[in-house]
């Protein structure tokens, strides 16, 4: 599938490539690019975007500031 006018964040070890435009429509997936002694691999996660998008702004944010993956800070509602 060719795809453009994506996002590219770096995601662990790897990339995230996130939405973009392919085969006439934009698209909601992430897909993530990973390589280890010279062999690579496209993989799709799980995670999706709400809305589909391409030519847009993506900006990593680490987990310790999001504290929505394990690791990050915990939050007391109302506190």
């Amino acid at each position: 599938m060719g795809l453009f006018r994506h996002a590219m964040v770096q995601l662990g070890n790897g990339l995230a490539m996130i939405g973009g435009f392919g085969n006439d429509k934009s698209h909601s997936k992430i897909h993530l690019l990973s390589c280890m002694n010279r062999n690579c691999s496209i993989s799709t996660l799980s995670q999706e975007l709400s809305v589909p998008r391409y030519w847009f702004l993506a900006i990593p944010i680490p987990d310790t500031i999001a504290g929505c993956i394990s690791g990050g800070k915990k939050f007391k509602k109302g506190a």
